[in-house]
């Protein structure tokens, strides 16, 4: 990276580590208008990115992280009306962020097969997907370390739906991202499935989500909306 890209990247990561840093001493609502300020210096370096490679940046691993980071903050802002989770989905954003440096920032052209509009379907619902298990993850973690597993009798508001709702909606991302994707490897290899380790590891999360969805379902008969679990 170099010039205004790096100091948008740079900008980025100090503008949401001061939210996280106000989040903590109870500013929210200067808490929130950083986030606001990190989102729109943030999208300023993916436009810089997409112009200079010609694409959007969502290929190779610091690219996903790029995207990822920007996604999470956004569904995060928008969900988090009174800042319940955004100080520590914030944190974990930085984390992102942070890992992504480790890889190559190089600007390369699209292969041939990442040359189709499935291709930014597959990720769209990919990162939204991502974007709220991160969220659940955060709800958890919070939780478990806090108040404990009787805690999950108590939540109310965010926290409520995501266990709930955002769960779903989070695991219907995540199927809509793996029934085009294998669509569009039908299309290149001729066949839905092609042995890589990654949809191995893509079947395990799903697997893992879906037993979570339908053991509450049998457990109480109903998804969110305060219900204890």
């Amino acid at each position: 990276m170099a010039g205004l890209e790096l100091f948008s990247y740079a900008a980025s990561i100090i503008v949401l580590a001061l939210a996280v840093v106000l989040g903590f001493t109870g500013k929210v609502r200067l808490e929130k208008g950083l986030v606001l300020v990190y989102l729109i210096i943030f999208t300023l370096y993916i436009i810089l990115r997409w112009t200079k490679s010609g694409h959007p940046p969502v290929f190779g691993t610091f690219e996903e992280t790029v995207i990822g980071s920007w996604t999470i903050m956004l569904v995060a802002l928008l969900l988090d009306k009174r800042a319940e989770l955004l100080r520590y989905v914030s944190l974990f954003t930085i984390i992102i962020m942070g890992y992504g440096l480790l890889f190559d920032k190089g600007h390369y052209p699209l292969i041939i097969s990442e040359q189709s509009i499935w291709v930014y379907f597959h990720v769209i619902a990919a990162w939204l997907a991502f974007a709220l298990y991160v969220i659940i993850t955060v709800v958890s973690v919070k939780v478990i370390s806090g108040r404990g597993l009787n805690y999950f009798s108590e939540l109310r508001g965010l926290s409520a739906w995501i266990m709930g709702e955002g769960l779903v909606v989070a695991f219907f991302a995540q199927t809509l991202f793996f029934v085009i994707g294998s669509y569009y490897s039908s299309k290149l290899h001729g066949n839905l499935w092609t042995w890589d380790p990654v949809e191995y590891l893509f079947c395990v999360s799903w697997f893992r989500y879906g037993v979570s969805i339908h053991g509450k379902i049998l457990y109480k008969g109903e998804l969110g909306r305060g219900a204890k679990w």
